[in-house]
């Protein structure tokens, strides 16, 4: 072990909001993967950028289930420590946090309204899912900050319920519901035809 890292590989976050937070990237995963396969029924208009889109979200909906307990971003934060202080500049290292911050900000706005032009035909079905997903990214990098104001923010109590709870399950709740909608929408599309989902498939 390196000093000064302290991460070790193993179970981050053994709560019970911890594993339900997983089991909800994972579901959130597994409806993703279900609008990839149905994606042909369901999207008439550039199928294979909206596909593609939700291939995305499914991968990244994993590997952030897994990063939630392996809690890589405590990682990168040892690594970040240990290389200021290193290269001696761990004493200016709160204006590197907040520049960081600021950068992650900016380019999750960026990505943001990148996405938004990108998929500017087809903005309303993908909206929810492109917000959520833009909020868990920054939500996610901000953390591996570890700037105290930040870390006193998200972990700040709002009628007993975790403001980091309350963040990162509501940008999960967003991209599943944009596709369950999705889903149930293209479902009931395919049954007007004499062919169903499970023939289709």
């Amino acid at each position: 072990m390196i000093d000064g890292i302290s991460w070790t590989p193993g179970i981050g976050d053994p709560t019970f909001m911890g594993w339900l937070t997983v089991i909800a990237y994972f579901l959130c995963s597994f409806y993703s993967f279900k609008v990839v396969k149905y994606s042909r029924q369901m999207f008439e208009l550039e199928h294979l950028r909206q596909k593609y889109f939700w291939l995305g979200c499914a991968w990244l909906m994993v590997l952030l289930g897994f990063n939630k307990q392996l809690d890589l971003q405590t990682l990168f934060t040892d690594i970040g420590r240990y290389m200021s202080v290193k290269q001696g500049w761990h004493g200016q290292r709160h204006t590197f946090q907040k520049l960081f911050i600021y950068l992650m900000l900016s380019t999750g706005c960026i990505c943001m309204m990148a996405m938004i032009y990108y998929y500017a035909r087809v903005l309303r079905a993908h909206a929810l899912a492109i917000v959520g997903i833009c909020c868990l990214s920054v939500f996610v990098l901000i953390r591996a900050s570890s700037f105290h104001h930040m870390d006193q923010l998200i972990r700040t109590d709002l009628m007993g319920v975790k403001m980091n709870w309350i963040l990162e399950l509501s940008g999960i709740a967003l991209v599943l519901f944009n596709a369950r909608q999705l889903i149930r929408k293209g479902h009931q599309k395919v049954m007007q035809s004499p062919q169903g989902f499970a023939k289709q498939s």
